[in-house]
């Protein structure tokens, strides 16, 4: 899917967000390119896959006040274009060269860095009628590089999506790498308060990158609340401790590995609700099928944008709640365990419906009691309610009833205040208030079609 780029600008733009991890890290990043501008055919999400992966990998294998240079050669002598990424890190043993580019090869055992990434480039390329290669930098340590036909006469004509040239370089960049306003238009679903607030939603990231893990930790911090994992059995733990509305999670760790966690997570009861996001360099269709039999709600490749990976956040996030609310509003609707959920999380569901339908007309049966019943503690009883319906017991309880109202209003002859004590609430003029909040329209109103 090639589009014709003004490549000078289009990588000058990933090279400046990288500015900021490199300031941090007191590493001197540079740019060059042989020309100021060039326009060539590029399938830019391929791109952007792999100078992401290279300059992720030099920013790991860089120590703190080291040299990282991304430099652009367009030569039209040999046809080709070749992009490189240079460091002055430790540069890889001449024995592991020869596996750098084979899938999960390790590269370097100290620092747990895998070939995954390196893999995904060297296809990415080819795909691009290239090809990516690795020598010793001049910096001291390494250089990989990824080189492709420079002329459009290597493509089909099919291949090509667009031909509209983009703007030139002018030398400056568009700021990149920040995470889009949950208020930009994309991202919001119509159906949500205008008011809504992110910043109660709770987010575990578990990241065993610590560059990784921040980064993205930054970028969500401002949208949501945050919480970080530097492994899988620190994010096991933070899971069941902070039940957290939705978990972001590495595939690639060590010791227990994201597969693993989300294994586990969906086999706890008290976790088994939380929607999971799975991060990973596997690009094949037999590691996604894994992701998602093992639980994951959604599975992401890595490189991946900041902001594709908030609109799946906000997408689940959204889904569940839309779900939820047609549930509460609509007289009708079936439980809310039409959700992706577990089956154990389908069985908790249906036990809740059967107990308050054996004590609808039991005005005072409390929160306790219905812990009691289910067989849990009152905390775990009410985090777990509250994660799978997005309200607590009390509210749950009330939205039943209110939905059991509706039903008798429509198909039995009993006036408001017999229904009203059929549900377990002895004051008519609560019940009405209550009915009225969850459906839009009084109890009287509902029962003449009004």
């Amino acid at each position: 899917k090639l589009e014709r780029t003004e490549a000078v600008a289009f990588f000058d733009d990933i090279y400046q967000s990288f500015k900021e991890l490199a300031e941090k890290k007191k590493i001197e990043l540079l740019f060059e390119s042989n020309l100021p501008q060039k326009e060539l055919l590029l399938d830019k999400s391929k791109w952007d896959k792999i100078a992401y992966n290279l300059l992720s990998n030099a920013m790991k294998h860089t120590p703190d006040n080291g040299i990282i240079m991304m430099r652009l050669v367009f030569s039209e002598m040999d046809d080709r274009f070749t992009l490189s990424v240079s460091d002055s890190g430790e540069g890889v043993p001449k024995e592991k060269q020869s596996s750098l580019f084979v899938r999960f090869a390790q590269i370097d055992s100290s620092t747990g860095g895998t070939g995954v990434g390196l893999h995904l480039t060297a296809e990415l390329a080819a795909v691009h009628k290239g090809k990516a290669e690795y020598a010793p930098s001049e910096l001291g340590g390494a250089c990989f590089s990824v080189s492709i036909p420079l002329s459009d006469n290597n493509y089909e004509k099919e291949e090509i999506i667009e031909t509209q040239v983009l703007p030139k370089f002018t030398g400056t960049t568009v700021e990149t790498g920040h995470a889009p306003s949950l208020q930009d238009p994309s991202l919001q679903d119509p159906s949500l308060p205008p008011d809504k607030c992110y910043q109660d939603y709770k987010i575990l990231v578990i990241e065993d990158d610590d560059e990784v893990r921040e980064f993205v930790s930054n970028q969500l911090n401002d949208s949501f609340t945050l919480f970080t994992a530097k492994d899988g059995t620190e994010g096991l733990e933070k899971a069941i401790n902070e039940q957290p509305n939705l978990i972001v999670c590495d595939v690639m760790m060590p010791g227990i590995d994201g597969f693993e966690v989300t294994r586990r997570l969906k086999a706890d009861f008290l976790t088994s609700h939380i929607p999971i996001v799975l991060l990973t360099a596997h690009s094949s269709e037999e590691h996604q099928l894994e992701g998602i039999q093992a639980g994951a709600d959604a599975y992401i490749t890595k490189p991946f944008s900041i902001k594709y990976l908030m609109a799946r956040i906000v997408k689940l996030i959204e889904q569940r709640e839309k779900l939820q609310r047609k549930f509460a509003q609509e007289p009708g609707t079936p439980p809310v365990h039409l959700i992706n959920f577990t089956d154990k999380d389908k069985e908790f569901i249906d036990k809740l419906h059967v107990l308050i339908e054996q004590n609808m007309e039991n005005v005072d049966f409390s929160v306790d009691e219905f812990a009691q019943l289910v067989g849990m503690g009152r905390t775990n009883f009410y985090k777990k309610v509250k994660g799978i319906t997005g309200h607590s017991p009390n509210e749950y309880l009330r939205i039943i009833r209110m939905k059991k109202a509706a039903e008798l209003l429509a198909t039995t002859n009993l006036n408001v205040s017999e229904v009203s004590y059929k549900i377990g609430i002895n004051d008519p003029f609560y019940f009405s208030k209550c009915f009225k909040a969850q459906f839009g329209k009084t109890p009287s109103q509902f029962q003449k079609g009004g």
